[in-house]
């Protein structure tokens, strides 16, 4: 009995970690992700220079491939412990 009041004690913290903390995770770190990569090209834009251009195109379309991929590595944990 002892394992099901442990259980229903821990409910409101699984929801907040649920409803709360994957969804921020999920969503809110890409989006960050790419923010940081606009502003760094905006930046090289606005120092006119080819080559920082350039670079901080390569930083944004890496960023924009780790914002990808943190979305669906969520997902698929998701899905995984869904079908658990």
């Amino acid at each position: 009995m002892f394992f099901l009041d442990t259980c229903t004690d821990l409910m409101p913290i699984i929801k907040l970690i649920k409803f709360g903390v994957i969804p921020l995770i999920q969503i809110g770190i890409p989006i960050i992700l790419i923010l940081l990569g606009m502003l760094d090209l905006g930046k090289a834009v606005m120092a006119s220079k080819e080559d920082e251009i350039k670079s901080a195109q390569k930083l944004l379309i890496k960023r924009c491939i780790y914002a990808v991929a943190i979305f669906f590595v969520v997902f698929i944990v998701q899905l995984v412990f869904g079908l658990i």
